[in-house]
């Protein structure tokens, strides 16, 4: 589920080379976890993926709301 129901990716439960597994928060499904591949993005660039993702050690999600901000939709 993505798009108009996705409101806040809560954190990362696993990252394997391109591959992320996420928790996330949304309007209608509240918890769910999610899948995202981000291979597409350096094919796109015209570079090796495994070459540029394999460098990658750690993923993480920066919570960049305000404390007090309410969601926006």
């Amino acid at each position: 589920m993505h798009g108009k129901d996705l409101l806040e990716y809560k954190s990362v439960v696993e990252w394997d080379k391109g591959y992320l597994v996420v928790n996330c928060f949304g309007k209608v499904k509240k918890e769910y976890e999610d899948y995202i591949d981000l291979n597409y993005i350096p094919e796109r660039l015209y570079m090796d993926p495994q070459e540029y993702l394999n460098g990658i050690e750690e993923v993480r999600i920066a919570n960049t709301r305000r404390k007090n901000e309410e969601y926006c939709g």
